[in-house]
């Protein structure tokens, strides 16, 4: 099945799990990340620049923000299980 268009992710969360399910999705070539949520700017920016970002994903620190930008299709949910 061709898919015309690719799957817009919101991530909450950015750090090592984050990385590891961008890979995966990124290998699928199905998936787009247009949105990145986390309490960290570090973590954020680290994964926007593995990702390449030129400035093109929405970033904040806001979970409800990152679920309501109008281009998402999907959330991923990549935060600790743990405190």
């Amino acid at each position: 099945m061709q898919h015309k268009e690719k799957i817009r992710i919101g991530i909450i969360g950015c750090g090592k799990q984050a990385n590891i399910h961008v890979q995966a999705m990124q290998e699928t070539g199905l998936f787009s990340v247009v949105a990145l949520c986390d309490t960290s700017t570090d973590n954020i920016n680290s994964l926007a620049a593995s990702l390449g970002d030129s400035g093109t994903i929405f970033a904040t620190n806001d979970y409800k923000a990152c679920i309501d930008y109008p281009i998402v299709d999907a959330v991923l949910i990549a935060t600790r299980t743990y405190q």
